[in-house]
């Protein structure tokens, strides 16, 4: 988790989830330059109820787990990917990082966040208690990586940490030690870093 708390969403009783579930925020052109951004989230799936979970960002969504796992249940006009992550049973520390790149020109809206529902990879719609479809999300992130202009692309970052404020975490949002950073990506005062 990224700190204490962490947004979930379970079907109660015998209702499934709705399979048009929609957890969003549409970010108004007056406040996106043109460009391209990368949209990034921790997010969990548990074994079995994945359902339709997905981060998306205008057309272009992640799953969290592997391709054959969502087999019958993608939905048109989509641009999925899959971050293949093994799903688990349920666990708070097991949320893991999905990521999307979206485009968006001159004064568009960009709406973004999770979609859901019950729809199983086999195409069948589950009835009774079965709470296919639960997630828990946490910490949205949206970075510009590219302008339409290209006068105004974003200068190079370092790939070493500032160690002059808070703490390193993982990409699980778990805090790691200084001088305990094996090879991969890191985030410090909400920015990525990658140690070598």
């Amino acid at each position: 988790m990224h700190g204490t708390n962490y947004c979930a969403f379970t079907p109660a009783g015998t209702r499934p989830m709705p399979n048009d579930f929609c957890l969003y925020q549409t970010i108004p052109a007056s406040k996106l330059q043109a460009g391209t951004y990368r949209v990034s989230c921790l997010f969990w799936s548990e074994s079995g109820l994945e359902g339709m979970g997905r981060l998306f960002a205008g057309s272009q969504v992640q799953y969290f787990g592997s391709p054959h796992t969502y087999e019958k249940n993608l939905t048109e006009g989509e641009q999925a990917s899959f971050a293949s992550y093994p799903v688990t049973s349920a666990d708070s520390q097991s949320m893991q990082e999905l990521s999307v790149e979206v485009t968006v020109g001159e004064g568009e809206d960009l709406t973004l966040g999770i979609r859901s529902g019950s729809l199983g990879g086999d195409g069948i719609q589950p009835t009774g208690s079965n709470r296919a479809g639960k997630f828990r999300v946490d910490y949205f992130r949206i970075e510009r990586i590219s302008s339409a202009d290209p006068d105004h692309l974003p200068s190079p970052k370092s790939t070493q940490p500032d160690k002059r404020h808070g703490g390193i975490y993982n990409i699980s949002g778990q805090k790691v030690a200084p001088g305990h950073l094996s090879r991969g990506i890191y985030i410090t005062d909400g920015k990525k870093f990658t140690s070598k």
